[in-house]
């Protein structure tokens, strides 16, 4: 008799084991399950990319009805066809505030490959469906939303699209921040309306990538200094000498570019460092006192004036200022002059 016993309780414990459980039923779905809006945008990170985002709310009446496990769990929001008969794409709310029930966002990127391979169109009435994973309550609740013209940005410019999304960012953002009783998920800087850190956090987890997608929601691209992608596009300062123009220093300037193909700087610094160095030879060689120095009082006073008259280079009044630092060193230190 206690071998049937002992039989008996192992079949039920492997029984136990072995056969899958479905989750627990929940009492009720949610009495709120809604998509409030979405936002079609394309071109933001490169030519031909989209971007779909959902503001959905999911709540019950009573807060002492809001399930334990998180929304991820249970919930599902998908980007379907037209008859909402194909799952083109599918994600979960993100459980950051509440479990991810209340208010929150959700959004699908598709890169220009993967909107070819999807076959993709613009303006087209496509269904975005949420709705509870199956097998959690029943009947299964769900909420379908179709795109409508209004959801789709009407441009095509990259500016326009950011523009679009940053609006409807910061509209999402507000009446979130209202639900979850938070003072707010938005900070002003420089004037400039932007996602405050809380924002910020909670954005770029449920649209990956929105720093690159719409930069003008965060309080970091504000203060960032513009700086050429090339040096060698830099203006340069010694190019402009307009206010010479119609007079003979202009028409020198004219012909010393013609003689260097049109590097007339070049040639202007050349030629002021040759009267240097060659008064420097001449003072040195012939004059009784035997110095360069009037070659080097020259370059003193001549050469930061061309800087500022746009004719001398700033590399070269350094050139020039460490040659006489060595003199002066040499002067010094070892008594040659």
């Amino acid at each position: 008799m206690k071998r049937y016993i002992l039989i008996a309780v192992l079949i039920a414990f492997a029984a136990s084991v072995l056969i899958p459980v479905g989750p627990a039923m929940a009492d009720t779905g949610p009495d709120t399950c809604d998509i409030i809006s979405a936002i079609a945008c394309r071109n933001l990170y490169e030519d031909g990319d989209w971007l779909i985002a959902v503001h959905y709310n999911i709540a019950w009446d009573d807060e002492n009805d809001y399930p334990d496990s998180p929304s991820d769990d249970n919930f599902l929001i998908q980007f379907m066809n037209i008859s909402g008969s194909i799952t083109m794409a599918a994600t979960s709310p993100y459980p950051y505030y509440n479990n991810g029930y209340s208010e929150g966002v959700a959004s699908f990127y598709f890169t220009p490959d993967q909107v070819n391979i999807l076959g993709l169109t613009w303006d087209t009435q496509y269904k975005l469906r949420l709705t509870t994973i199956l097998g959690w309550v029943s009947p299964i609740v769900k909420y379908d939303y179709t795109l409508s013209d209004t959801d789709y940005c009407p441009s095509d410019d990259q500016d326009d699209n950011r523009g679009y999304l940053k609006t409807w960012v910061i509209d999402s953002a507000q009446s979130i921040a209202t639900d979850w009783g938070l003072s707010t998920a938005l900070t002003t800087v420089s004037i400039v309306t932007v996602l405050s850190e809380t924002g910020e956090v909670y954005f770029l987890r449920v649209i990956p990538g929105l720093r690159h997608l719409c930069p003008d929601l965060f309080s970091l691209n504000i203060f960032c200094p513009v700086v050429p992608a090339d040096p060698g596009t830099a203006p340069d300062p010694f190019s402009d000498r307009s206010e010479y123009d119609g007079t003979w220093i202009g028409d020198a300037i004219d012909v010393l570019g013609q003689l260097s193909e049109g590097n007339a700087t070049l040639m202007i610094n050349a030629i002021a460092m040759g009267i240097i160095i060659v008064l420097m030879i001449f003072s040195k060689m012939w004059l009784p006192q035997k110095t360069a120095r009037p070659g080097m009082l020259l370059g003193l006073y001549t050469l930061p004036i061309g800087c500022d008259l746009h004719f001398t280079e700033y590399a070269v009044v350094g050139f020039v200022a460490l040659c006489y630092t060595i003199f002066v060193a040499m002067v010094l230190f070892f008594n040659r002059g």
